[in-house]
């Protein structure tokens, strides 16, 4: 067995002493040996647990996984296609149900994690944040994981029946202009955005405003 699958069970007194005293340390809220390398497969673990063959981390939680992102606030999940976890409830994680494939899921042995680019559409999608906001964000995973504007808006364009995709659309255009602000001005930029993403339509107010 595992070694960190053998601390999980240990009561939780026994564990907070061990990370007291230095031997085992926690990760959300599962816990590993001292001596071992955070791994995207420990990652994965940590936001799975305690439900790993169930969950598949999703969001901001898989890029961190891919290290792409930094360690989530709250970890996000979702649930594998008719396996409802028993043990995990939002009090600790955020748990969605949404269709994927298994192309989008990266399999560890005790956890799992959507890949970057499926995590990136998601997130284009249901971030709650608004477009300037996001928009660096989403650049700065782009830059640190080699997946292209190009990628996201083809793989959103071949899926455009499915719910928020327009939305998605319309953000990445924001994307790929903070992408290349430093290399054309406002008014090519916003046009460069709208042909890449597709997008019919784009108000950029600040850009209008700086191409006058």
């Amino acid at each position: 067995m595992r070694l960190d699958s053998l601390i999980s069970q240990l009561p939780p007194a026994e564990r907070v002493a061990m990370v007291h005293d230095g031997e085992i340390f926690g990760l959300i809220d599962a816990e590993f040996p001292i001596d071992t390398v955070t791994t995207p497969q420990q990652k994965a673990h940590a936001v799975c647990h305690p439900a790993p063959s169930a969950l598949i981390a999703s969001g901001w939680s898989a890029l961190w996984v891919a290290g792409c992102a930094g360690a989530p606030t709250r970890p996000e999940a979702t649930m594998r296609a008719r396996r409802r976890p028993n043990h995990v409830t939002e009090n600790s994680r955020s748990v969605r149900e949404t269709a994927h494939h298994p192309d989008d899921i990266i399999n560890f042995p005790a956890g799992a994690a959507f890949t970057v680019e499926r995590a990136l559409v998601d997130i284009l999608k249901s971030d709650p944040r608004n477009d300037n906001d996001l928009a660096p964000a989403i650049a700065r995973v782009l830059y640190v994981s080699g997946v292209t504007v190009e990628t996201l808006a083809a793989r959103l364009n071949r899926e455009k029946s499915s719910p928020f995709c327009r939305i998605a659309l319309r953000r990445l255009a924001f994307v790929d202009a903070v992408n290349v602000v430093d290399t054309i001005n406002a008014t090519n930029r916003v046009e460069h955005a709208l042909k890449v993403t597709s997008v019919t339509r784009l108000e950029d107010k600040a850009a209008q405003r700086q191409a006058f």
